[in-house]
This record gives structure tokens, sequence and C-alpha cells, in this order.
């Protein structure tokens, strides 16, 4: 059992005092692991011979290719080695698992207790998978809510813009007909002085 919170420090040393235990046992277990290897070896070749296509299909849900049924296959492009089958390797795994979450890798949740030995984990998963998806919705809303905002301010700034450039034409319009009515001003007031000088000149020959 863990003395602490560290349960991880707990598996590795549990896995070191199995080790150790087993040392006396080491070449037992060294056969075994040859035994299995050339079990497996063996009954792949049976089903190479004896399994259809459509039988393995049927097993692993996948087509056999073609390398399959040939007879370098187990020698050259398979390797039998021991996989996480057993309880106890299950458990190692998801040892090993929460001790690379602790040091701050990024393994998934859902991931650690796919490898845990928790009863009724289906539950647990549903759940964090129900949970995972609620907070992808809220994400989701949030990046909406953002692209509306932008949108909106978008679309404010482009008001304001064409507001101001139509400002600026009426005001530029206002300035051009200011100028129309000054030149009109002058002109008029150079034909007033013309008109009060002939008037003088026939009043001076009267």
């Amino acid at each position: 059992m863990a003395e602490n919170d560290k349960i991880e420090t707990a598996g590795i040393l549990a896995k070191m005092r199995q080790a150790a235990g087993l040392v006396n046992l080491q070449d037992i277990f060294d056969g075994l692991r040859d035994s299995q290897k050339l079990l497996g070896r063996k009954v792949l070749k049976l089903i190479q011979a004896n399994y259809t296509p459509e039988k393995i299909q049927l097993i692993t849900k996948k087509q056999p290719t073609p390398e399959f049924y040939s007879k370098t296959f187990s020698k050259y492009d398979v390797v039998v080695e021991e996989g996480v089958l057993t309880d106890t390797q299950r458990q190692s795994q998801f040892v090993q698992l929460t001790a690379l979450k602790m040091m701050g890798v990024d393994v998934d949740d859902a991931l650690i207790i796919k490898n845990s030995n928790l009863h009724n984990k289906k539950d647990l998963q549903d759940r964090l998978e129900a949970k995972a998806k609620m907070a992808q919705q809220v994400q989701d809303m949030q990046l909406r809510q953002q692209l509306q905002q932008q949108e909106t301010v978008t679309n404010s700034l482009n008001a304001k813009a064409q507001s101001d450039q139509a400002l600026a034409a009426e005001r530029l319009n206002k300035v051009q007909l200011d100028a129309a009515l000054s030149a009109e001003r002058i002109s008029r007031a150079e034909e007033d002085r013309t008109s009060g000088v002939l008037n003088l000149i026939k009043a001076v020959k009267a």
C-alpha cells in the first residue's frame, strides 16, 4: 500500500520487490516466455494452413493481407511478444500512466480509466465522455459568441466608415457650394461697380 499520496511510488516499489522475489525463478519464466513464443508461431502456422480469409475477417474484423498466407510471414513479418493481458499487467500499466500524468505528461483521463481495474468503469467512462462533450459544446458556443461579437464590431466599424465618408463628401460639397456662391457674389459686385461707373459717365456727359 502507498505510504503517502504518491501511489506511483508504491507501484514502482511493488514491481521492484516482485522482480527481486522472482530472481530465483527467472530461468523458469524465461523458459515460459520462449515456450509462449514458440506456441504463438505454431498457432499462427495452423491458422495460416486451416483458416479461410472469411473466418479471419470475422475474428479480426479486418480483411487479411496477401502476405498473411506467405510462408515467410511468421519469420520476417510478425514478432511474437507479451501483451497487457493479465490483471497485474493492466494494473502496472495503470500505475505507469498515472505516474506519467503526475510528471506532467498529457495523458488522457479516459486512457487511464480504460487501463484501470475499476468496477463499473464503463459508467465512469460514459460520464467523462458526456462531460467532455458538454465542455466542447460550451467551447463551441463561446467561439460562436466571439465570432458574432467580432462581426458586430466589424459591421459597426464599416458603418462608421461609411458615415464618415458620407459626412466628408457632404462637407466637400458644402465647401464647393460656398466657393461657388462667393464667386457669384464677387462677379455680381464687379457688375454693380461697372454699372455704377457707366451711370457716372453718362451723368457727366449729360
